[in-house]
């Protein structure tokens, strides 16, 4: 018999209490949540002006790794920045990124990008797409996913995320993918022995609008 129990719900972290399930199966869910589930992060960046200490390259590389936060949805915003520095010092920080959704904001607002000097310019335009952790960490939603066994089918489940999705979407997604993975094996193995049927129920992988409506977020 097959049981789910929230034992921990927050913003950032979630902690399942699972019965009834594999281990093959909560794995292949911890590695989905981590590698698969897509996430917007800074990608593609044009370089106009630099005149602080940063080269364009670990500038590009630290604007990737700024955690936004904005709805499921959403595939790919412009994101731009152009400042000059009139007084002694300027911190550039996070809070300055101008993007095309309003939607789409950085979790924190207070990261610090780069510091320009008195006369010095920064000004560059870009692009922050949707893509996953398996191309590139900057695209996975969470921080930890963990699971710890208590018994013999019985598991503690725990994910933390970066607070760029909402953490039940993610889960959502998640077990969404899985099942659409079983059902795809269940196809190629049909297909491999012809018109013969198998009987392979993955029911159990899948979250139903009801149960969906009911989650406790």
């Amino acid at each position: 018999m097959y049981n789910v129990c929230f034992k921990r719900l927050e913003a950032d972290n979630l902690e399942l209490e699972l019965k009834g399930f594999d281990i093959s199966m909560i794995n292949g869910l911890r590695r989905i949540l981590i590698a698969e589930v897509p996430s917007l992060a800074i990608d593609t960046i044009k370089i106009h002006k630099n005149d602080s200490i940063m080269v364009d390259e670990i500038l590009i590389h630290r604007l990737g790794l700024i955690v936004l936060k904005c709805p499921f949805e959403i595939e790919c915003v412009n994101v731009s920045l152009n400042l000059h520095c009139e007084d002694d010092t300027l911190s550039v920080t996070s809070n300055h990124l101008v993007f095309s959704d309003k939607n789409v904001s950085p979790f924190s607002k207070n990261i610090e990008i780069v510091k320009l000097r008195k006369g010095q310019s920064l000004f560059f335009e870009g692009k922050a797409i949707r893509g996953i952790g398996r191309d590139n960490v900057k695209w996975s939603p969470v921080i930890v996913v963990s699971f710890k066994k208590i018994e013999e089918k019985y598991y503690i489940f725990n994910i933390e995320t970066n607070n760029s999705i909402n953490i039940h979407e993610i889960l959502l997604c998640a077990i969404k993918i899985l099942k659409e993975k079983v059902e795809r094996l269940r196809l190629s193995v049909e297909n491999i022995f012809g018109t013969q049927k198998m009987n392979v129920d993955v029911s159990n992988l899948s979250v139903s609008e009801n149960d969906e409506n009911n989650l406790p977020f």
